[in-house]
């Protein structure tokens, strides 16, 4: 049985059984985790998470100042890009293999692909 590269396949997991949360205290072992996709789900997110933190942050800053919240309103359009091709579009096709890779290669792959 050939050795698997574990690095490549906890970023790019290959045959993710479903997307679901993944949470690292329900699999059987850390391997399992690594494999089927654990850290992109863990990576991408604390991404998604701290985007909409940070706009949070500029409409509250904008409602204390008095003005209007047109920075966060404007910042709501890349948040809804990278939570459609970081989170949705993976749901979709059933598997974290199908989403944007975490890379610059990775990226241009994805970009020329699909």
């Amino acid at each position: 049985m050939a050795r698997k590269c574990r690095v490549i396949n906890s970023l790019l997991p290959l045959i993710a059984i479903g997307l679901h949360f993944y949470s690292i205290w329900k699999v059987a072992s850390v391997d399992e985790w690594l494999y089927n996709g654990g850290p992109y789900e863990l990576i991408v997110l604390h991404f998604l998470l701290g985007v909409a933190c940070y706009m949070g942050c500029k409409w509250e800053l904008s409602f204390r100042l008095g003005m209007r919240p047109w920075v966060a309103v404007a910042y709501l359009a890349p948040v809804v890009a990278a939570t459609a091709v970081f989170l949705i579009y993976p749901i979709g096709q059933g598997s974290l293999f199908d989403g944007m890779p975490l890379g610059i290669s990775g990226t241009f792959n994805f970009i020329i692909v699909f």
